[in-house]
């Protein structure tokens, strides 16, 4: 029986307890990857206070301290790795520092490198070292990977650079419930309209809009609901003193699927993604979308049709999406559209890097 192929995965964010959402999607590919490679993760624990949040790049801005961290981190990942690679046939990286990393150990291990690049502040910055760097890790690795249309454009726009692969982040099966009795196991009120949002509470996520929109919209409609679910500091700052929002904290995986088979329709009037896995989710489980032209958005979202498209940082025009999808008729034509769609699942996601896995072993020996 062949061997099979060993992946050293290489990420800087990784579910550290049940119910921590950060780099949930890594853990998904890891555990469907394994039906067909042996999967080495490297990441380390322990960094909470630089990884945490808005992530890496955001507290580097702000803190001495992260920097002084990040300079032990940095050497700690980059031992880590260095010691398990000669261990894999090839490696994985997620976002580019990973990338960045492995680059360093090529003088030792030649090892084919594959980036997935998760990051849209880094295919959007304006900073030049970054942008330098970037070109450097972009134009090293064997293979550049993309989760999302979106993301190809923004590469190409940014590094003139179009040689790369998109591989879409896959969706779990979600079991479909009712909406009614869910509802009631939730506790939720007896609504005409909950719609729904589920994220980091920061302000690069835009919700001050969404909050901002709806503080309107309730003063028109007095059965609408708007729930938030996610975690962040910048929750204390937003003025939640309106009773028909509902600010729940952070939920287990299963709890958010539920609130999203209870809820009418998703919102994310997030300023930057790459993908959104929550894009994903929200449309298996059947709901309406109104969100910004980001990550995934144009890649599942048909405008007016199953959905529609909101301009960045414009309360004013969430508060008009927000407006139409409340007219019963719009409403109907949208969720029937929304129905029945066909997503990728983690397995398929695991099978397209499988098979690129393959090709770059498969290259290497040619070279």
């Amino acid at each position: 029986m062949k061997n099979k192929i060993s992946v050293a995965m290489l990420t800087t964010s990784y579910p550290s307890y049940l119910g921590d959402l950060r780099g949930i999607f890594i853990y998904k590919l890891v555990k469907s990857l394994k039906n067909y490679i042996n999967v080495n993760l490297i990441t380390l624990k322990g960094y909470d206070s630089l990884i945490s949040g808005a992530g890496i790049i955001e507290k580097l801005n702000h803190s001495w301290m992260a920097r002084f961290i990040f300079s032990i981190y940095f050497i700690h990942l980059y031992l880590k790795i260095l010691f398990n690679v000669p261990k894999c046939d090839i490696i994985h990286a997620n976002w580019g520092l990973t990338a960045f990393l492995a680059l360093l150990t090529k003088p030792f291990y030649k090892r084919k490198i594959l980036l997935t690049e998760r990051s849209s502040f880094m295919l959007m910055t304006d900073n030049k070292f970054l942008i330098m760097l970037n070109k450097f890790i972009y134009s090293h690795v064997d293979s550049l990977v993309l989760i999302s249309n979106f993301s190809k454009k923004l590469l190409y726009n940014k590094y003139n650079i179009n040689n790369v692969k998109v591989i879409m982040n896959g969706v779990d099966n979600i079991e479909k419930k009712d909406k009614n009795s869910l509802r009631t196991k939730l506790k939720l009120p007896k609504a005409d309209k909950i719609f729904l949002y589920v994220g980091r509470i920061d302000k690069k996520k835009g919700i001050q809009y969404l909050i901002e929109a709806f503080n309107k919209i309730v003063l028109e409609y007095k059965n609408v609901y708007l729930i938030i679910i996610g975690r962040g500091d910048y929750a204390e700052r937003l003025k939640l003193d309106n009773e028909k929002i509902i600010f729940l904290g952070e939920k287990l995986q299963n709890e958010v699927f539920d609130y999203m088979l209870a809820s009418d329709v998703f919102v994310l009037p997030s300023l930057n993604e790459t993908g959104g896995n929550v894009l994903l989710e929200a449309r298996s489980c059947g709901l309406p979308i109104i969100s910004t032209k980001v990550g995934w958005a144009e890649d599942l979202i048909n405008d007016s049709k199953d959905g529609f498209f909101i301009n960045k940082q414009d309360p004013k025009d969430i508060y008009n999406k927000i407006i139409k999808i409340l007219d019963n008729k719009t409403f109907s034509k949208l969720l029937k559209n929304s129905k029945n769609i066909k997503l990728n699942d983690w397995d398929d996601c695991a099978k397209a890097y499988a098979k690129e896995y393959k090709r770059l072993i498969h290259a290497s020996k040619y070279d």
